[in-house]
């Protein structure tokens, strides 16, 4: 059986929940790849759910020299915020996978870090990503206060055919950057 879901964890963190990644028929290769912050060193959790129903776990303990949940990720200018840029493989042979790389301007503001009089400042995250092949569900996740600034997020695709990949990402505003790119299969 292939992998349904895979949830990440980091239990140090003041909020362990990481990401969830969606696999589809489209994305039968479980890899993905993203960045995150961890507020110390750490064991980092991961849970797949099989598509018969059985979890398998793993662990992997992470060294940590400088916290991440409270770093500043910088001034967004408006021309960062919302940038999203993709780049997906011209062709891909019929019945292999190819790399999808994704990543898009955001602070990813986690609600923790003190602004300058000491209020913590609002949260704002990207909540969702969602990727789709001519309309077709292939690859998702769902992002929490873990994840790092400009959210990457890199993941396999298998096409049955040509076609538009579409990407989208919802910040927890309801704010949705959407972006498209061609696949080809042969």
């Amino acid at each position: 059986p292939g992998v349904r879901a895979l949830h990440v964890f980091a239990p140090a963190n003041p909020s362990p929940q990481v990401a969830t990644f969606h696999f589809t028929a489209l994305s039968p290769v479980a890899a993905v790849e993203t960045r995150i912050r961890l507020n110390e060193s750490q064991t980092v959790i991961a849970v797949a759910v099989l598509d018969d129903g059985a979890v398998l776990v793993a662990e992997r303990e992470v060294r940590v020299t400088v916290s991440g949940c409270l770093a500043d990720a910088g001034t967004y200018a408006s021309d960062n915020l919302f940038r999203a840029r993709v780049r997906v493989p011209e062709r891909v042979a019929a019945g292999e996978s190819g790399e999808v790389l994704t990543m898009i301007g955001h602070p990813m503001e986690t609600g923790l870090r003190p602004g300058p009089d000491g209020v913590p400042l609002p949260r704002r995250l990207i909540e969702r990503f969602e990727a789709s092949l001519d309309g077709e569900p292939a690859f998702a996740a769902d992002l929490y206060r873990s994840v790092s600034a400009d959210p990457y997020i890199k993941f396999r695709i298998a096409p049955r055919a040509s076609g538009t990949l579409a990407f989208s990402w919802r910040e927890d505003t309801g704010h949705v950057t959407t972006a498209e790119a061609e696949i080809a299969v042969g």
